[in-house]
């Protein structure tokens, strides 16, 4: 499988499947409560930054390290609620 950030001017060839995924289309749940682990792979996947972790989630991910600061998060959850 190939993996394509930007597709507008990639050729596509009869046959060829294309599957389109999107972040922040909605989802369930409360935000707050979603696994850090989970918002960090969206963050190293470029699906959103850290700043929109921190934001919609309550995650804080360390941007050099692109790990979970678990003891931010806990501070930012409980600051929100």
């Amino acid at each position: 499988m190939m993996r394509v950030r930007k597709i507008s001017a990639f050729k596509l060839v009869k046959d060829d499947v294309v599957s389109i995924r999107t972040g922040a289309g909605g989802g369930w749940g409360v935000a707050f409560e979603r696994d850090p682990e989970l918002v960090l792979t969206d963050v190293r996947n470029e699906f959103i930054t850290s700043n929109e972790a921190a934001k919609t989630y309550g995650v804080v991910v360390d941007a050099s390290e692109h790990s979970v600061d678990y003891e931010g998060t806990r501070t930012t959850r409980e600051s929100i609620r």
